[in-house]
């Protein structure tokens, strides 16, 4: 039997460019906000991310 240590492991090898990328958008999103004057958290950033996001994941 597999130990979830193992999957998991797996697993993150697999989407850690991913996430990388992620959180590149993130920042970057972040950046252009606060230049333009716009005061944004990266949660909000996240947030808003996983809405335009999920009618992909349906």
């Amino acid at each position: 039997m597999t130990a979830d240590s193992d999957i998991d492991r797996a697993i993150m090898q697999m989407v850690m460019d991913r996430w990388r990328k992620t959180a590149m958008v993130l920042a970057k999103t972040e950046e252009a906000l606060r230049k333009a004057g716009v005061q944004v958290s990266w949660d909000d950033v996240a947030g808003r991310l996983e809405a335009l996001d999920a009618p992909r994941r349906h």
